[in-house]
């Protein structure tokens, strides 16, 4: 869109993630103390949903900026989509919600990344939408009950370019793995953390896998999904998702607004306890020029990050912040979104070119 070369500032400034002020009081410390501070956040006001409603969850969970389905397993960032799915019940041709596929792009179903068979298909979990994403029938069942990995050996590549085949990623299992493309690895990342968190000290009955022993993932499921976190982070799309879902189920995923917690957690850091750090203050505001966005404020207060992404969620530009200017030059036409984080909170704004 071109308006005589202006840039215009959506007056409505959105904060990035609105979490609710104090949700995460008292979450400090590291490894498994922090992770039952987390669990304890996180089974509060957790509704027990309908295995029937995840469906109409999808129409505002799951959905892209043109009206189709948010498929992790089919999108694709760059060039043309291999297909696309309309939300709702199936139609002639298929290409809408349906338990019954021939082959790739036929049609949509529900996608548990951690297998429900491991947990015996039981509530809450067989309903909860933090770990359930719509997605490709056809590809849900080359994914089957297979723990995700990096494959080594391909036996099958989708469409938009996911990978079924052996692997080195853990030593006691030499079937195939599943690998979805880099930028959605982060996603099944966090929905499995998110996982461990949730159901940490109330799995008893689930299944031990290549994965994880009951809820508690082994060390070599810890060692991948943290690359991957760290290799895909956040995104807009899962951000939306996250909010999405907190207005349905009445949780949220902890890895989506605090992604550090996944180091405190699994890795070596250790985390500040939180207060109001989850408060977002929208201490800066945006002016622009032709090819620049310019940053105000009236008190910068340390190093400030910039990142800036299309509505689909892709990162296009991340930097730390020089002097208060940010060079859109490289940007086609459009509208994006731009988030700012400093060392205590995030803001973001959204922007037409």
């Amino acid at each position: 869109m071109k308006f005589s070369l202006i840039l215009f500032l959506i007056i409505s400034n959105f904060a990035i993630a609105q979490i609710p002020a104090g949700y995460y009081n008292g979450c400090g410390g590291s490894g498994s103390a922090l992770k039952l501070k987390v669990h304890n956040v996180l089974k509060q006001n957790h509704a027990v949903l309908g295995y029937a409603s995840l469906w109409n969850s999808f129409f505002t969970t799951d959905v892209k900026p043109n009206g189709k389905l948010w498929d992790i397993y089919s999108f694709v960032f760059s060039g043309t989509q291999p297909y696309e799915f309309d939300l709702g019940l199936v139609s002639l041709p298929l290409h809408g919600q349906c338990g019954q596929y021939s082959g790739e792009g036929d049609c949509y179903n529900r996608e548990h990344t951690w297998p429900q068979t491991y947990f015996g298909s039981a509530d809450p979990m067989v309903c909860d939408l933090h770990q359930i994403f719509p997605t490709d029938g056809h590809v849900n069942g080359v994914h089957g009950n297979d723990p995700y990995g990096k494959v080594t050996n391909v036996n099958k590549t989708t469409q938009q370019g996911a990978k079924s085949g052996t692997s080195n990623s853990y030593s006691s299992w030499s079937n195939n793995v599943f690998e979805p493309i880099d930028s959605f690895k982060g996603d099944i990342a966090r929905a499995y953390f998110y996982m461990n968190a949730r159901y940490t000290t109330e799995d008893a009955g689930w299944g031990n896998w290549t994965m994880a022993n009951g809820a508690e993932l082994t060390s070599e499921a810890i060692t991948l999904l943290l690359n991957w976190h760290h290799l895909d982070p956040v995104s807009q799309k899962e951000i939306d998702r996250n909010e999405e879902i907190y207005k349905i189920q009445g949780n949220r995923n902890a890895f989506i607004d605090h992604p550090e917690f996944a180091d405190c957690i699994w890795g070596t850091t250790t985390c500040v306890a939180l207060t109001n750090k989850d408060v977002v203050k929208n201490n800066y505001s945006i002016t622009s020029s032709i090819n620049e966005l310019i940053i105000n404020s009236t008190s910068i207060d340390g190093d400030i990050q910039f990142e800036i992404y299309n509505l689909n969620g892709q990162l296009l530009l991340k930097n730390n912040l020089v002097g208060n200017k940010i060079s859109i030059a490289n940007l086609v036409e459009g509208m994006y979104c731009i988030k700012l984080n400093n060392s205590n909170n995030t803001y973001t704004y959204r922007f037409i070119k």
